[in-house]
């Protein structure tokens, strides 16, 4: 199974806000084709699969609130308007959750990005 934990958390004023990080194999080489999802109890989800290099981002700009990311089986992710979402697909790492997105890029608190790693098999 992957394990993921999260590296920091930032404001970002520009107004983009996500979730980004890398996956790697346990030998810290880039893990390419993973599928992450991040979800809420209200929100349906968004899904990204990492590149060459390990990196993968999920936009969330206008989405605020508390979410769950994990990695997940993209075969069993449902897709909606053309865009994989993530609330009910199978997942195949421990779950981090409490990542909080917040609409407001000053002050104590204010996080738009959160950097999470997952380290594979």
């Amino acid at each position: 199974p992957f394990i993921g934990r999260i590296i920091q958390g930032h404001t970002n004023c520009s107004g983009y806000a996500g979730v980004t990080g890398h996956v790697y194999h346990a030998s810290g080489d880039p893990y390419a084709d993973v599928a992450v999802g991040v979800w809420s109890d209200v929100w349906e989800g968004r899904v990204s699969i990492s590149e060459a290099n390990g990196k993968y981002d999920v936009e969330l700009t206008g989405i605020f609130g508390t979410f769950t990311v994990a990695v997940v089986r993209l075969e069993s992710c449902s897709q909606q308007g053309g865009r994989w979402t993530a609330k009910n697909c199978q997942v195949i790492s421990n779950i981090v959750d409490n990542v909080i997105t917040t609409e407001n890029c000053q002050g104590d608190g204010a996080n738009q990005v959160t950097e999470i790693e997952f380290v594979g098999p």
